[in-house]
Formats: structure tokens, sequence, C-alpha cells
């Protein structure tokens, strides 16, 4: 079943009034890594986040290339993970300046943009990120916010919760291109809930946000993934156990 932009889902169930400046989603593309100027191992992959918003492209999806030291066009695979979207290359790419490069939709033949040149040096990466020390995770319950739908709200009891962790360090790839996952599950039958996406630099990282529906009651197990530009994974060995208040 097709689904419909979050922008266009709340303008149907607010049935707000059509203004002429009212915003069209259009794709919004994010670099996340990796940055320009680097050096990099082969194999490396090119990290977005594709998604829409107030834009002012015209309507359609971009074309991306990888473009060689000779200028020849390397093939890309792309592979999903937690919302990101990775451009897989060969392990077997050349040594020498690579130019990831976007042609918006409406762009003229020809009129490639560069996003990253990289330099491709030295074996290839396959070592995860390392995580140490602990995950902590706190909650608890407090006054807030809560939806009654996408356009109501009151004032109700809400969960806050707080994540503080050491982030990840790895041998290739820098603290700021570095992708912590926070997840939970009630049992270990239960599947793994994304919490947070987080990516931040060096040292201790600290997240709070709130919750109105979902997490009341019982106890949660917290987990921490962390993944390098090359594809490598750490789950765990991060973990923490939290019971959480009852509504009531």
């Amino acid at each position: 079943m097709m689904r419909l932009p979050l922008t266009i889902l709340l303008t149907l169930l607010c049935a707000a009034p059509a203004r002429a400046d009212q915003c069209i989603p259009r794709e919004i593309l994010y670099l996340h890594g990796p940055r320009n100027g680097s050096a990099v191992p082969p194999g490396v992959r090119f990290v977005l986040t594709l998604t829409t918003g107030c834009s002012a492209l015209p309507p359609g999806s971009s074309r991306l290339r990888l473009l060689d030291p000779a200028g020849k066009t390397v093939a890309l695979a792309r592979t999903r993970w937690h919302g990101y979207t990775e451009l897989r290359p060969p392990r077997s790419l050349k040594p020498g300046l690579h130019r990831l490069q976007r042609l918006p939709p409406g762009s003229k033949p020809g009129a490639w943009k560069t996003l990253t040149a990289v330099r491709v040096a030295g074996p290839a990466d396959r070592s995860p990120p390392r995580l140490s020390g602990t995950l902590s995770v706190t909650v608890k319950k407090t006054r807030g916010s809560v939806y009654l739908s996408p356009c109501h709200a009151k004032e109700g009891s809400v969960l806050a919760w707080r994540a503080r962790f050491a982030a990840a360090a790895d041998d290739t790839t820098r603290a700021g291109e570095l992708r912590h996952v926070l997840q939970r599950r009630r049992t270990a039958s239960d599947p793994w809930q994304v919490v947070q996406y987080i990516t931040a630099g060096a040292g201790t990282v600290q997240r709070r946000w709130t919750e109105d529906h979902g997490g009341w009651g019982g106890r949660w197990t917290f987990r921490l993934l962390a993944r390098d530009l090359s594809g490598n994974t750490t789950a765990g060995p991060l973990s923490a156990r939290v019971a959480a208040p009852d509504r009531r």
C-alpha cells in the first residue's frame, strides 16, 4: 500500500484551508558521510537520508553517480540500514579521487553537482566500531503534551527518557560520521524497536525524549548499535534494563 508523505497526511487529517504558499512536499537529500576531502578505504559507503519536505526543487528524484579517478562511472548498489540509505560501491575501488555527484530533479542534462570528493587509499576496513563503558537509560513520569491526533493535544502524563553513553570509536570512520541506533524490546521474543537515531562526536553522548504512548509499564531492555562507513556494525555489548512507570 502506498504511504503518503507526512505533510500530506497532516493536511488531510487537520483539514487546514488551502493557501497559495502551502508547502508541497519535494525531495530532500542529506549526506551523512564521508566528508569532502576525506581519505577513505576501498568499499566505503556513501550514507544518505532521503526524505520529503518543503523544497524549491521541482517534483521527482535525484540521479546519483560515482566517478572514479579516470572519470568513469562506478556501479553503486543501494542498502537500507535503519532509515539510512547506503550507496555501496565494490570493495575493489581503484586508489585515487572519487566524486559522488547528484543531478537534482529538473536540472539540465549534464548539470551534475559534486556532493563529496574522497580519496580512496589503503586496505578495506572490516573491523566494527568499538563501544566501551556503560549504557545508562532512565525514565520518569512527568507532565507534557499528550497527542490525541496529529492535530490535537492535551496536557497529561508522559514519560521523560534519558540515555547516556560513550560514543563509539573506529579506525577509519570519523566520530561525527559513526551512526548510533538505540533500540528497545520487552522480552527476548519481541522484535527490537528503534527509539533514537544518533550521530554524535567523540566523548559522552546524552539524549532526552518524551513519549506519550507505548512505553508505559513493565520492563524494557535497551541496546546500542554502532555502524561505520564501511558497513561494519557492532550490536552491543552495551545494554540496560529499565522499569517504566505505569500510566496511572
